[in-house]
């Protein structure tokens, strides 16, 4: 369902079997647009057109003929819709100047997990003030990829990030546009939580056994239970506790914590 926008990458994931390599041929209308490439960005030309792939599975002896497959998007190439407050001032924002290319940046952004907009729907209660049909993901989303693929950052961090959101479009997306991600999420059943992504071309590919997640709550309770004990994070203990040292900020969350209840509650219980 979902709709295919001008300017918005797509990407096409295989699973192998039995083969090395998926050659995956883009057409328009019929057209070839683009030949052995995963990813394609429909062009303001496409607009009004069908976009299909035939992707055939090869390997050393074998050029996959009998085995190909083909799929055709349901939706046909739109315009992306005109936002009017943000699109007349993205382009001052997302540019950088000659000042600020060394500059790191950094984009966050709480993205609204589906299963909360998704609930509202079938309610119509929390945005009351917005149409329904600006709340369904095959609008929202490819909007929000759009808008985290303008800003150009170096680090990404998005809250409220559905689980299948992340793995069917964030990362295969971003992944594409030279980004590496982690996903991580909230300790409590809701399948959504923060996810992350960085520049490859700024910093070094992480290796998958080096991202972990610790969540909030186990840190609130570690830098407790080290300051009732008087230990210092370095001076022995586990593993853990040695990387907790690096958190000297959280002396300040603990106290702006220690302030507001309702805060406190919630970010245990997430």
């Amino acid at each position: 369902e979902a709709r295919v926008y001008t300017g918005i990458p797509l990407v096409i994931e295989t699973e192998l079997i039995f083969a090395s390599h998926a050659v995956i041929t883009w057409y328009c209308d019929g057209e070839i647009v683009l030949q052995d490439a995963k990813c394609y960005t429909p062009q303001p030309e496409d607009i009004g057109k069908s976009l299909s792939v035939l992707i055939v599975p090869t390997r050393p002896g074998h050029d996959g003929r009998g085995c190909e497959e083909a799929y055709r998007f349901k939706n046909v190439v739109e315009q992306l819709p005109f936002m009017p407050i943000v699109d007349p001032i993205r382009e001052g924002w997302t540019q950088r100047t000659a000042e600020e290319r060394d500059d790191l940046r950094v984009l966050t952004y709480n993205i609204l997990a589906d299963l909360y907009t998704s609930r509202d729907v079938d309610q119509h209660l929390m945005y009351a003030h917005c149409d329904l049909a600006h709340l369904m993901r095959w609008r929202r989303m490819p909007m929000l990829m759009h808008e985290i693929l303008a800003y150009q950052a170096d680090v990404i961090c998005l809250q409220e990030v559905d689980a299948s959101i992340y793995h069917t479009l964030l990362q295969p997306v971003l992944n594409e546009k030279g980004y590496q991600g982690y996903y991580s999420n909230k300790a409590s059943t809701q399948q959504e939580g923060c996810a992350m992504f960085w520049n490859t071309s700024c910093f070094e590919v992480a290796h998958e056994w080096d991202m972990k997640t610790i969540s909030i709550r186990d840190l609130f309770a570690e830098h407790e239970n080290h300051l009732l004990s008087g230990d210092s994070c370095t001076s022995g203990g586990a593993k853990e506790s040695k990387q907790l040292s690096k958190w000297n900020s959280m002396d300040e969350i603990l106290d702006l914590m220690g302030k507001h209840d309702e805060l406190r509650r919630i970010a245990r219980e997430k």
